[in-house]
């Protein structure tokens, strides 16, 4: 049964384009030539042009029972093999470096100001420093221009434009809209019980988080088990 899953899945994924990595426990001495187990492996290993990296026993009786393979031209990817007795199981740790790429990160410049912080008895009190002498000589259109003038001037005063950057991240595909709805619902009610401080509040607040661990929980549950029940008895999936 493992060969027959093996030769499929080395067939798809070895003539695929960009890097693989394979990892793999196996039930047989990978290092006993004798074994004919062993010699199947390694033989459909050499046929694909795939290389073993780990070297000497990863186990306690002393055979090696764990691979670690790339496709030769990708021998580079990996480095710094090493098999460590950790005295955590009958295997040994295999640890290595993976040259990789790191994706840049999506950044988005947003401006804001902090209105909350503002003081509403300062404010008041600028309101006259804005205002114009002369409104009686302005037409409709100047009047409009000169009060829009006077309010971002008031509120620039009060609460200066910000800037930042924000990280972008791409939705989980499991997230849902009724999860995003939930999470703003339970971030609103949060926000009412630490501005009131009211057991009625905290206890809204601590009901919406319920609902929502409750949905997050479904909602991945629903997502995995469509994909283990579309992907059937296929185990190349």
């Amino acid at each position: 049964m493992f060969f027959e899953e093996w030769d499929r899945f080395i067939d798809q994924y070895a003539i695929k384009s960009g890097p693989l990595i394979i990892m793999e426990d196996l039930n047989f001495h990978i290092d006993n030539a004798a074994n004919v187990d062993a010699r199947r492996l390694t033989n459909s290993v050499n046929a694909t042009g795939m290389v073993l990296h780990v070297r000497g026993p990863t186990h306690r009786k002393g055979h090696t029972l764990d691979v670690l393979m790339t496709r030769s031209k990708d021998e580079h990817l990996v480095r710094n093999v090493t098999v460590t007795d950790m005295s955590l199981s009958d295997h040994f740790v295999v640890s290595f470096n993976i040259d990789i790429v790191q994706h840049r990160t999506l950044l988005m410049k947003i401006k804001y100001c902090k209105l909350r912080n503002n003081n509403v008895v300062s404010f008041r009190q600028d309101i006259p420093l804005f205002r114009s002498d002369d409104l009686d000589l302005l037409n409709v259109e100047e009047l409009v221009d000169q009060y829009d003038h006077m309010q971002v001037s008031l509120v620039d005063s009060q609460a200066p434009m910000q800037k930042r950057h924000v990280q972008l991240r791409q939705d989980a595909a499991w997230y849902t809209d009724d999860l995003r709805t939930a999470k703003r619902e339970k971030r609103q009610r949060e926000r009412s019980w630490r501005k009131s401080k009211l057991k009625v509040h905290r206890q809204l607040y601590a009901d919406q988080c319920k609902r929502v661990n409750a949905l997050l929980t479904q909602t991945k549950s629903a997502y995995y088990s469509s994909i283990i029940r579309d992907t059937g008895k296929n185990q190349q999936r």
